[in-house]
């Protein structure tokens, strides 16, 4: 939510100094994990704060979904209300050399790929991917956030635009509408 709340409490600067020719842009880290590992479902608005049941990778999936659907919601938020500020979701890549794992479960490879297995997707996707350094990271991120044509709402990996690989949720409007309420309602004491 710090990340919504921060975006909203930016808003109003971002819509002042944002142009036609010139868009103000947000730019929400999210990861390929928002396809590999949330549910076909999406995200467990019922158990938000994962009381009923706490998986840690699918977690991880839902919040990087919500950073996808975020990016495409507020464009289109921006675009109905006249403000000159377009939001873009990137995958920075697979960096192994932060300390992302440490709020994991276990952080011993074994375990990690033992969780893998059952979700043959990620597995698949893991083994055949090339990991990045952490300046090669931020290409991408970079990318969104500079260059003159990104595509308002749009998903980016490798510097280039993401056809295939979103969550399938990533334009539920319906979705999109209660992630946005839910959030305002859960930042409204701190707005």
């Amino acid at each position: 939510m710090g990340h919504y709340l921060l975006t909203k409490l930016l808003l109003p600067v971002l819509a002042k100094s944002g142009t036609a020719k010139e868009p103000s842009r947000v730019v929400n880290v999210s990861s390929m994990a928002h396809f590999i590992f949330s549910p076909s479902s999406g995200i467990s608005f019922d158990d938000l704060e994962g009381k009923k049941h706490y998986d840690a990778w699918t977690r991880y999936g839902e919040s990087k979904l919500a950073n996808v659907i975020h990016a495409k919601e507020l464009s289109r938020y921006c675009k109905e209300n006249n403000m000159h500020v377009i939001a873009a979701s990137v995958h920075p890549g697979v960096i192994m050399e932060t300390d992302l794992k440490r709020h994991m479960k276990s952080t011993n490879p074994l375990a990690i790929f033992g969780s893998l297995i059952f979700r043959p997707r990620a597995f698949w996707l893991l083994v055949g991917t090339q990991y990045k350094t952490t300046g090669q990271g931020t290409s991408t991120p970079l990318c969104a956030a500079l260059h003159p044509k990104i595509a308002p709402g749009g998903y980016y990996s490798d510097c280039m635009l993401e056809q295939s690989d979103v969550h399938r949720l990533a334009d539920d409007k319906a979705t999109a509408k209660k992630l946005w309420e839910i959030s305002e309602n859960l930042v409204k004491p701190f707005a």
